[in-house]
């Protein structure tokens, strides 16, 4: 009876340590399987040259900018979010006439399609800390992807993202996390071709959506399903970029 009790909890530990996440354990082949949408990963993390004091993107911060991004592929990669994103109508600021889509301001999206191209983003992304200290990030604004993908070769890719000159983890979005997620998530849609002039915003509406879903998976009633997900994720990120992990960039002109 002892040596049977002895290999039972001997299975349940092999069991445990199986269960816990090892980094080292996805390839990018694997996570981009797993997880299909949202392949937006980091080209480089580097501050403005035009900032003419010291100035440091720290590891924290790096870190909460990838964690950042696993929670954004997590909440893309749920049914939820197609389900919520439906659900709304976005119209165009943009005019553009070429391509299988064309799209003028004013003309409502075809919201599959606008789906589509949300959720197959693949594009590596630059996040600068730039010249601004108030609670304003910018995200260059890339070619309609909407209109033109799948129809337009080599469609190139805007990839910046400007986030302000303060500590992005306890200041920028007054350190709510949900929140930066939200912006930051709001300015890779820049990239992706969408505005909101004339009164018509599609990326706000859309930044409503996923934080609505954000919300839900880390204190609502989508945790216990997601977790696991987004553990997954921000592992995988924290080891994919571990070489933006181990220095803070500095600039001191």
């Amino acid at each position: 009876m002892k040596n049977k009790l002895h290999f039972i909890f001997l299975l349940l530990f092999i069991l445990g340590c199986k269960s816990t996440i090892k980094p080292s354990d996805y390839t990018k082949e694997a996570i981009n399987k797993k997880y299909p949408y949202w392949q937006v990963g980091i080209d480089r993390f580097y501050i403005a040259p035009e900032i003419s004091g010291y100035t440091v993107i720290t590891v924290e911060e790096k870190r909460w900018a990838l964690r950042s991004l696993a929670l954004m592929r997590a909440i893309i990669n749920t049914p939820e979010f197609e389900t919520e994103f439906l659900k709304k109508t976005y119209i165009s600021s943009v005019n553009e006439s070429r391509g299988g889509y064309p799209i003028t301001n004013g003309q409502e999206y075809d919201k599959n399609r606008l789906l589509a191209v949300v959720r197959n983003r693949k594009y590596n992304v630059q996040y600068c800390k730039y010249n601004r200290t108030s609670q304003v990030a910018v995200g260059g604004i890339g070619p309609s992807r909407y209109a033109l993908e799948g129809y337009i070769n080599n469609l190139g890719d805007a990839t910046f993202v400007g986030i302000p000159n303060m500590n992005w983890k306890s200041e920028f979005a007054y350190g709510i996390f949900i929140g930066f997620v939200g912006v930051i998530f709001h300015e890779h849609l820049h990239n992706t071709g969408l505005n909101h002039l004339n009164g018509h915003d599609t990326p706000t509406a859309i930044q409503t959506v996923a934080e609505g879903i954000g919300k839900r998976i880390l204190s609502g009633d989508l945790k216990d399903k997601y977790q696991k997900q987004v553990e997954e994720l921000t592992a995988y990120y924290y080891t994919e970029y571990k070489e933006w992990l181990t220095t803070s960039t500095i600039h001191n002109p």
